[in-house]
């Protein structure tokens, strides 16, 4: 056998002794018959509901690809904002330098640069 089948069977084998662990909790074991039969339950009217799914299947997807598009404008608007905030930027700290200047002229202060 080779390594890499090795580390397989081995992960194999403490992926089943973490599972029996688990199952050793009552809780864990409800838990887990509960989730199997609500699969299970859901499965089985999914295979006698066809047209169902897929109309469930058609809004997700119409509502995840509404949401990436909101999104992508999002980004696109926070985009162009940080764009005009890099081209403002420069002019007012400028005028506020120069306001600092005439303020420090006013008051008898020599400027600082």
């Amino acid at each position: 056998m080779s390594i890499g089948g090795r580390v397989l069977t081995k992960m194999a084998l403490g992926a089943l002794i973490g599972a029996g662990a688990a199952m050793a909790d009552r809780e864990t074991r409800q838990y887990i018959i509960q989730k199997g039969k609500k699969a299970v339950s859901y499965t089985t009217w999914a295979i006698k509901n066809p047209r169902e799914v897929s109309e469930e299947l058609k809004i997700v997807y119409e509502d995840t690809r509404d949401l990436f598009n909101k999104l992508a404008d999002d980004v696109s608007y926070l985009n162009n904002k940080w764009d005009e905030l890099k081209e403002a930027t420069p002019p007012v700290l400028e005028a506020i330098h120069d306001t600092k200047e005439v303020i420090e002229k006013w008051r008898g202060e020599e400027p600082k640069q």
